[in-house]
């Protein structure tokens, strides 16, 4: 019997422990709305959100990335953290590797270390060298996270839905839907060794300075992923170097995601600073392929299309831009509305100077309440699936590149990538 059968009343647990976490902010966002306290709502949400562990954290670190649905300050702190959980013990990762790899699994080592190097919300790493002298990281899969998942996403699905009733401005069907789809996507190992190999080949063809770690087939499955061990330092490390080498990680991380954007029509869509680290020359090492966003040719034009529409001021073709995005019943208001976001995102790009991502700490905090005040007068909208992982690494990225404190042009780095699609 293996670990994902053996825990029912783990699993019983655990959905008892959300559904009553979630219960008692729904009844508190029932308080807040017959008393007429709609503000409450985020402050609710953060509570419920911050006892939970898991999978579910990861929605909250992506819910932070929408424009008022969580406090700035309490947005500001769930994209930044990692998703730690404490690591699985050895009998764990001993059966773990012998329901995966066979009961002679020890033998294709020559060393494997019991403790975990990195324990997060879906699994944890181990560090280890293969029997053929390579150095590699063992990441092992969590008991049961289908059904954590499927159970945090029912849950969180019941309080979104009193989030609608209560602040009416974001219908969040589609990114219920899109939330649902990549985070189980990130349950197939295989899928992500699919996806590290296509990043691999696809920055190998080019002198980017992007790092894809080489994985092991023949040592994975779809629930162990057996890749390179690659050192490198976290992004907080890295904001205490020179400044002269802290603008190369900067260019260097722009670069690392969005030439797959815009020349191939592909997105890591998980931009947390825990997803790459840095080696000391600058250069990225990016890890964690779980959740990979394709994107055809047509939104990828509206990107463009908008891009165009805020530099010539011209509403009209934002309008055309938000439509191919996926947006509907679009009005003059909503377009309004929506270009204040745009604008903030888009603004460092279309700013031809050297210059820092953004010129206050509150300018982001302004450009979000303004969007709620514009969305309020202009009715709810729904945003487009594929406008949450657009937006979670532009977010993303825009806060590591605050973190670092540099000033660039991003203007001509972004011209750089967008002019030299073939």
């Amino acid at each position: 019997m293996n670990d994902d059968t053996s825990s029912l009343g783990r699993r019983i647990g655990r959905v008892a422990h959300v559904a009553t976490t979630l219960s008692g902010a729904a009844i508190k966002t029932l308080g807040a709305k017959i008393t007429g306290n709609s503000d409450a709502f985020p402050q609710v949400l953060t509570e419920a959100l911050g006892k939970l562990k898991g999978p579910i954290m990861k929605v909250g670190q992506i819910l932070a990335m929408v424009p008022g649905m969580l406090p700035d300050d309490v947005a500001e702190s769930l994209m930044q953290l990692q998703s730690q959980a404490p690591s699985m013990g050895w009998p764990f990762v001993r059966r773990r590797m012998a329901f995966e790899l066979g009961a002679e699994w020890p033998t294709k080592f020559t060393h494997f270390e019991k403790e975990a190097s990195a324990a997060a919300s879906l699994g944890q790493v181990h560090k280890a060298q293969l029997s053929s002298g390579e150095i590699v990281a063992c990441k092992l899969q969590y008991p049961n996270m289908l059904s954590s998942i499927e159970g945090d996403l029912d849950q969180l699905r019941l309080l979104l839905g009193l989030y609608e009733r209560t602040v009416p401005i974001l219908d969040t069907v589609n990114i219920q839907h899109e939330l649902k789809e990549r985070l189980k996507e990130e349950l197939d190992y295989r899928l992500e060794l699919r996806n590290m190999e296509r990043f691999r080949k696809l920055f190998g063809n080019t002198n980017l300075p992007v790092i894809v770690p080489k994985s092991f087939e023949s040592y994975s499955t779809d629930r162990l992923l057996t890749m390179e061990w690659c050192d490198g330092a976290d992004l907080m490390v890295v904001k205490n170097w020179s400044i002269t080498l802290k603008r190369r990680v900067a260019e260097n991380l722009f670069q690392a995601w969005y030439y797959p954007l815009y020349q191939h029509g592909v997105l890591h869509g998980d931009p947390h600073f825990g997803n790459y680290r840095i080696t000391p020359e600058g250069q990225i090492i990016m890890l964690d392929f779980g959740c990979v966003r394709e994107f055809p040719e047509s939104f990828l034009a509206g990107v463009r299309k908008l891009y165009r529409a805020l530099e010539l001021n011209s509403a009209s073709e934002a309008n055309e831009a938000y439509e191919m995005w996926g947006f509907e019943n679009l009005t003059s208001e909503l377009v309004d509305a929506l270009n204040i976001w745009a604008k903030f995102l888009y603004g460092p790009l279309l700013d031809d100077r050297i210059r820092p991502l953004v010129e206050s700490p509150q300018e982001g905090k302004d450009a979000a309440k303004a969007v709620i005040q514009a969305l309020k007068q202009s009715g709810k909208v729904r945003p487009p699936k594929e406008f949450v992982f657009m937006d979670r690494a532009a977010v993303g990225i825009g806060s590591a590149m605050i973190h670092l404190g540099v000033e660039l042009n991003w203007h001509q780095l972004f011209q750089s990538l967008v002019e030299s699609k073939k």
